[in-house]
Formats: structure tokens, C-alpha cells, sequence
């Protein structure tokens, strides 16, 4: 009997809502307090959980909506892309 199962990984961030976009600016721009900045990314990310868990994903994620720079990301693994020696293909893939 062959039994049905999905495998998943998640990788990277979710797209930011409006609300947590908002919520830095308005941060950025001492219209709101650090507090009241992490509630609203706090109500967010118990939005994002409850969508993961509504369409049956066992594991979750915050969808990595607290996170700052994703340039530094970037710009690390194009160094490290650029390095020909982490372009080296096996011998057994040739």
C-alpha cells in the first residue's frame, strides 16, 4: 500500500503585511514606541501561525517577519557565489 505524504520545507521570509510595513515607519519616525512596534509585528506573525495551522502545516514559522536586513543575506552568499572555489562541481556530476 503506497501511503500519501508530503514533505515541506520553508525557506525564507514571508512578505511583510501592510500593518508590520506601517508599524516601522511609523517607528522610524518616533510616531510609536519600540513596545508598540513589536505588538504589532506580535499580531502578525499570531496571523501568519494561524494560516500555517488552518492549512494543516504540522511545522510553522514567523515567517521571519522581525527581521531587519535581508541584504546582508544577499550580499553574503553573492561573495560567496563569486568564489570559484564554492563553484566546484564533484566528479561524480561531471
Amino acid at each position: 500500500m503506497i501511503k500519501d505524504t508530503l514533505t515541506y520545507d520553508i525557506v525564507g521570509s514571508f512578505l511583510r503585511p501592510a500593518e508590520i510595513k506601517e508599524a516601522r515607519k511609523a517607528y522610524k519616525d518616533g510616531k510609536i514606541t519600540k513596545e508598540e512596534l513589536t505588538q504589532a509585528e506580535d499580531l502578525a506573525i499570531a496571523s501568519l501561525v494561524e494560516k500555517e495551522v488552518a492549512h494543516g502545516l504540522k511545522y510553522v514559522t514567523d515567517g521571519e517577519f522581525r527581521r531587519r536586513w535581508c541584504r546582508i543575506i544577499k550580499s553574503s552568499f553573492c561573495s560567496q557565489y563569486n568564489n570559484p572555489s564554492h563553484r566546484r562541481i564533484p566528479r561524480t556530476f561531471r
